[in-house]
C-alpha cells in the first residue's frame, strides 16, 4: 500500500517540476 502510494506521487512531482521548468523557458 505505502509503495502504491510512492509510485502515484512521483508522476505528480514530474509534472510540477516539468511546469516550472516550462516557467522558467518562457520568461
Amino acid at each position: 500500500m505505502k509503495s502504491f502510494h510512492v509510485l502515484s506521487y512521483i508522476p505528480l512531482v514530474n509534472l510540477k517540476i516539468s511546469c516550472y521548468f516550462l516557467k522558467l523557458l518562457l520568461n
